[in-house]
């Protein structure tokens, strides 16, 4: 049986097709796996970077308590009293000009 000429167009043109969908198809899959390895990335830096501020959240927790304001006015010569903002010289370095 001879087919005709749109039986070839017809069936040429499917495969193209087929073929077009299928590059397409493993195209857009390889393009979500990139992108799912880029946003992986980028969460776990934000991650680290959350864990960073944290971090120095405490940090500033601890050096902005009485004590720890207390421990370095009395290594700098000074006494610290948290109900008066000023800081009072206690060595007994009383050099007059």
């Amino acid at each position: 049986m001879k087919k005709s000429k749109f039986e070839k167009i017809a069936k040429t043109w499917l495969v193209i097709i087929v073929c077009v969908f299928v590059l397409g198809e493993l195209t857009i899959q390889a393009v979500e796996s990139s992108n799912n390895v880029e946003q992986q990335k980028i969460e776990g830096e934000i991650n680290t970077l959350e864990s960073d501020i944290n971090g120095l959240n405490i940090e500033k927790q601890n050096k902005t308590n009485f004590s720890y304001v207390n421990d370095v006015v009395s290594a700098q010569g000074y006494t610290y009293s948290q109900t008066d903002a000023v800081a009072y010289n206690t060595s007994n370095n009383n050099e007059e000009n």
